[in-house]
């Protein structure tokens, strides 16, 4: 079913009438009937519709099939990211102090920093990112892992150096 039949016929099955799905959605009801009508609409619309039609499983756009569903997400236990992510500040302010006084990462920092990581990594769903300042998207985990490389590098070198 392409894509503008599928909205209709989601629309329908949950017995809305266009004004009323228009309304909920957030757009004017003539572009609503243009897409269902298989016109041209904004990507903006049409997202803004489709949020509102949870009924609607898969359809078809040109040649690609897209299936909607998908499995419910894996929701944070919020107790143990925020005791990560007071580990992960309490580590940081650790390094910062050592490196304010000239002195450079210790294993203990290194080992606290994998621990961070390991507790961010066990708590977050799979290849999430976390949406920080509006847009920049961080991924933790992967921050945290060049970090840890960095530290162990630097801790390499130093020991490279004594005689």
């Amino acid at each position: 079913m392409m894509l503008h039949e599928a909205i209709r016929f989601a629309r329908l099955e949950q017995r809305l009438s266009q004004k009323k799905l228009a309304e909920k959605a957030g757009v004017q009801r003539r572009q609503l009937a243009t897409l269902e009508k298989g016109g041209n609409v904004t990507l903006a619309t049409v997202r803004k519709v489709l949020a509102q039609l949870p009924n609607l499983e898969s359809f078809t756009l040109d040649t690609v099939q897209v299936n909607v569903t998908s499995p419910p997400p894996k929701y944070l236990d919020m107790t143990k990211f925020q005791e990560a992510m007071e580990l992960m500040g309490r580590t940081f302010q650790g390094l910062a102090k050592r490196i304010e006084s000239g002195q450079l990462p210790q294993p203990e920092d290194v080992a606290a920093l994998h621990e961070v990581n390991v507790r961010i990594l066990n708590n977050l769903p799979p290849d999430s990112r976390l949406d920080v300042l509006g847009e920049q998207v961080v991924d933790y985990p992967e921050v945290l892992e060049k970090l840890e490389e960095e530290m162990l590098d630097l801790l390499s070198e130093e020991e490279g150096r004594e005689p």
